[in-house]
C-alpha cells in the first residue's frame, strides 16, 4: 500500500511553545512591562502593549487550530 500524499497547511499544528510566534509574543510582553516598571515606557503603553500582543497571539492560535 502507499503512503498517503500529505498537503502542505493541512497537518496539526505544533504546539504553542514550539512556535516562533509564542516566544515572540512573550518576549514583547516582559519588555513591555518591565519597560513600563523601568519608567522607560510611559505608565499605560507597557500593560497595553502587553495585553495586545497577547490578544493578537490568542486569536491567531485560534484562527489556526479552526
Amino acid at each position: 500500500m502507499t503512503e498517503p500524499i500529505e498537503v502542505p497547511g493541512t497537518s496539526d499544528p505544533k504546539p504553542g511553545v514550539r512556535t516562533s510566534e509564542f516566544w515572540l509574543t512573550l518576549l514583547t510582553a516582559v519588555v513591555g512591562v518591565l519597560g513600563q516598571v523601568q519608567g522607560a515606557i510611559p505608565e499605560p503603553w507597557g500593560t497595553v502593549t502587553a495585553a495586545v500582543v497577547t490578544a493578537a497571539y490568542t486569536i491567531a492560535r485560534a484562527l489556526l487550530k479552526k
